[in-house]
């Protein structure tokens, strides 16, 4: 996730360092620093038209942002594939969605081998993790490109269908219910503005730009705003996968819920309610709720208003932690080995 917001930033920095540029290359009104302005021109030279200018970063954004954005759903869907056969060790146990779209990927894969998705894979890499699955091999590999790869755009209810194939359901409810989805809807949009819309008229503007004639260039503003929007969709979708993955591991025993968060103060400190449950500071729980679940390191251990270094909790006491990130009421904390 940190390298994807990186990217994105990226992404930021060269739209409003060229925007600066063209201010000061093309400003008609005499400038405090007119030497500056000659001597960025004669660096340059002859500057593009600025309209052509504009065209270029709308095209170059645009499409980078959307290339951010996909290469960030196949890469988590590789990391939860992956992850599945230890969560899940009986290939036979994963859902029949999971099966139906193993079999159905495979046949997709080896039918378009050699295309630009598919050249980097051979034939065996396509078959032998469905072979161990369905011989009953003691282990399993789950192919990603079987699963995330589409023709298709990556509009809503693909990624539906992608998120269900790898047996993670109801994927867009919580997708668009996630704090930072519906923070950057509550800002761009009107009332009626759904996610859905905002994500299908992005990767129309992509498609525009890459493939077709772009009628109408976005402002620098606008898509800095569409760079928010891939931003809050793949913190979401992360946090999405955390909570499969909890989900799973609490199945298994591998993860425990230990405390609810009752109060928040203005610093940042919280009241929770901890129980059956021995941790130090440094430690990490999985803070949980609706269309939320990330990890946070605990900085501040209080008890009766004195700090502690490390705390044992059998029955249920209220105690008073400070986190590494905000952590709101009403959520859950989990431990997850």
């Amino acid at each position: 996730l940190e390298r994807t917001r990186g990217a994105i930033q990226s992404v930021r920095s060269v739209l409003t360092t060229n925007e600066k540029l063209r201010s000061l290359v093309f400003s008609e009104e005499p400038l405090e620093d007119e030497e500056l302005k000659q001597r960025v021109l004669a660096q340059i030279g002859t500057p593009p038209d600025p309209t052509l200018w504009r065209v270029h970063d709308h095209c170059a954004a645009v499409t980078r942002l959307y290339a951010i954005y996909e290469h960030f759903v196949v890469e988590i869907v590789g990391d939860w594939l992956a992850l599945l056969p230890k969560l899940v060790p009986n290939y036979q146990a994963l859902a029949e969605s999971v099966h139906k779209e193993h079999r159905k990927g495979v046949a997709r894969v080896l039918q378009n081998l050699g295309s630009t998705k598919f050249r980097h894979l051979t034939a065996l890499d396509a078959i032998r993790g469905f072979h161990q699955a369905v011989s009953g091999a003691e282990s399993y590999e789950l192919l990603p490109e079987a699963f995330a790869l589409r023709e298709q755009n990556y509009r809503h209810e693909v990624l539906q269908e992608i998120f269900n194939s790898v047996a993670v359901l109801e994927s867009w409810a919580w997708i668009q219910a996630h704090r930072h989805v519906k923070g950057y809807v509550e800002k761009v949009g009107t009332d009626s503005t759904k996610a859905e819309n905002e994500l299908k008229q992005f990767v129309q503007d992509r498609n525009d730009a890459a493939h077709g004639v772009v009628d109408e260039v976005l402002s620098i503003t606008k898509i800095l705003e569409i760079s928010e929007l891939v931003e809050a969709l793949c913190v979401a979708i992360c946090e999405m996968f955390s909570w499969a993955v909890v989900c799973r591991k609490e199945t298994n025993g591998a993860a425990l819920t230990v405390g609810a968060v009752t109060e928040k103060f203005a610093n940042g400190a919280v009241v929770a309610k901890m129980q059956n449950v021995e941790f130090r500071l440094g430690d990490r729980f999985y803070v949980c709720g609706v269309s939320c679940c990330y990890p946070a390191v605990v900085r501040n251990i209080r008890l009766h208003d004195v700090d502690q270094e490390r705390l044992v909790v059998t029955n249920e006491t209220e105690v008073g932690l400070m986190f590494d990130r905000e952590v709101k009421k009403n959520r859950k904390l989990y431990r997850v080995s």
